[in-house]
């Protein structure tokens, strides 16, 4: 017979795991990128965080380009606040 456990113990158990972990980590990206400025994160999205690539969805082609250029300064602001976890972003619409 299976062992029985507490709620809070399982709940401790899955913070611990690599899922959880992955989930934290976009949690707070999404949560800086919507420090990065009132424009750029009104027309665009983070998507998913997989490998140490962000995904950001755009409103549409032209501010993927815009935000292309701009792909440097924006990756340099997300890791001062995410502890250098991202390693790349990919823009698309």
């Amino acid at each position: 017979m299976a062992e029985l456990k507490h709620i809070s113990v399982l709940l401790d158990e899955f913070k611990k795991t690599d899922e959880m972990q992955k989930i934290s980590d976009f949690i707070k990206i999404v949560d800086s990128w919507k420090a990065i400025g009132g424009s750029i994160s009104s027309c665009s999205v983070p998507e998913k965080f997989e490998n140490g690539c962000l995904y950001i969805k755009c409103k549409d082609g032209i501010w993927a380009q815009e935000l292309s250029m701009m792909k440097e300064q924006i990756l340099n602001k997300l890791n001062k606040i995410n502890r250098k976890k991202i390693k790349d972003i990919r823009f698309y619409i």
